[in-house]
């Protein structure tokens, strides 16, 4: 065998021709299964990669930065792989495109070293969940957001968000289906935007749970229509108590919206 565990040389100078590039995806979520590829549904990560094949890249293993939904939208998706495609990585996203559907956008790409992987690397992440709270439907914006059609009261909404500042254990706010060593998370700051019929919930963390962020948005929502009061979200932060019911909001107005490295 060749010395460091090579068969032969071939494979040493295939490894030294590999580069490692990092990708940024903005998409729409509705008619995927989600990022990760699955064997119930067509994944963006599935889309990209045979873009990526399909301009001599050859057949990579794409990396992203995490899992999104089905029906969860991104604005900042990262991602890497490794290929020995000659093409200048300035090109690589025009070219991607012209092989990707009008719901998958690549709007940056960038060589990077041999040691950077997308999900491992990530320092953190921010999330934007949309309400549409309106009495009335949102029309064209019914894919990118939850509608509520009844009053909510933004101000104890705004008191409460403080509440989920910091490091704590956030294992009440995590959907069962997900097997994680801890589920202790920083949240870096949250707040409550307020534009017309539109309410954004904007989170900054280390690190998200399965439908966290969902959770949390539905938690807010119930204290905005009057089922919960700050005291019991506390409990739940600090898991003195555990709630029943309180809703868990749909995919749809979540958006990844940027992964920090």
């Amino acid at each position: 065998m060749f010395d460091g565990g090579f068969d032969n040389l071939e494979q040493v100078l295939d490894l030294v021709d590999m580069r490692n590039i990092k990708i940024k995806i903005r998409y729409k979520g509705t008619s995927y299964c989600g990022w990760q590829s699955q064997k119930n549904g067509v994944a963006v990560q599935d889309v990209i990669e045979r873009a990526i094949e399909s301009i001599g890249g050859g057949k990579v293993k794409l990396v992203g930065s995490g899992r999104t939904d089905a029906g969860v939208h991104a604005l900042g998706q990262a991602a890497n792989f490794t290929t020995d495609l000659l093409m200048p990585a300035g090109r690589l996203p025009m070219a991607l495109n012209a092989n990707l559907p009008d719901d998958i956008v690549v709007y940056d790409a960038e060589d990077v070293g041999p040691g950077f992987n997308a999900q491992f690397n990530a320092a953190g992440k921010r999330y934007l969940y949309c309400i549409w709270n309106s009495r009335f439907r949102p029309g064209l914006f019914d894919e990118y957001c939850y509608h509520y059609p009844f009053p909510l009261d933004t101000t104890k909404m705004k008191e409460t968000v403080k509440v989920f500042i910091g490091t704590h254990d956030f294992k009440n706010f995590m959907s069962t289906g997900s097997n994680v060593k801890s589920t202790v998370r920083t949240i870096w700051g949250i707040k409550l935007i307020i534009k017309d019929e539109l309410i954004f919930i904007d989170v900054r963390g280390n690190g998200f749970l399965y439908n966290m962020v969902r959770r949390i948005a539905g938690c807010l929502v119930d204290v905005g229509r009057g089922n919960l009061d700050i005291s019991a979200v506390k409990d739940l932060v600090y898991n003195i108590g555990e709630l029943d019911k309180y809703v868990t909001l749909p995919a749809k107005g979540l958006f990844l919206v940027e992964v920090y490295y």
